[in-house]
């Protein structure tokens, strides 16, 4: 299975979602079709705010991330593992972060006995994890050490 027609299908399992950017459709040939977000990403936001703008309050900061662990929820809720999260994926759209519903990384989805059905190709975010050595897997759970 090639790896767009595998992220179609995690994409279709995940389905719809508030605070996660939606899907609008595959072209073959062409690739996957996504939502727009407007307003960028968190990281933009806090570091190229413009002059004047002040810093967003601690309130919303908290909003944002009880927001931005919806997303995560409602993917690991299908049984999709999502590990490719970090801020330049949460995309700002009126205000409120949602994740970018791509699954580049994340994404095995296991049967009832943790069977992988679909691979997502997973990997880790190396600037924003711990790596592990090749052929290790961590478990989703585990804290890094």
């Amino acid at each position: 299975m090639e790896r767009l027609e595998a992220e179609r299908r995690l994409l279709e399992i995940v389905g719809p979602h508030p605070r996660i950017i939606g899907y609008k459709g595959f072209l073959p040939g062409i690739g996957i079709l996504l939502e727009r977000a407007t307003n960028g990403t968190v990281t933009q936001y806090l570091l190229e705010a413009p002059p004047g703008r002040p810093p967003p309050s601690t309130k919303q900061r908290l909003a944002w991330c009880r927001e931005a662990a919806e997303g995560p929820a409602w993917v690991h809720g299908r049984r999709v593992l999502h590990n490719d999260l970090h801020p330049t994926n949460l995309l700002l759209d009126e205000g409120a972060p949602r994740q970018a519903r791509r699954l580049p990384g994340p994404a095995p989805v296991g049967a009832e006995t943790g069977e992988v059905v679909i691979d997502g190709w997973s990997s880790e975010p190396c600037r924003f994890s711990c790596p592990l050595p090749p052929g290790r897997v961590r478990d989703v759970l585990q804290a890094p050490a």
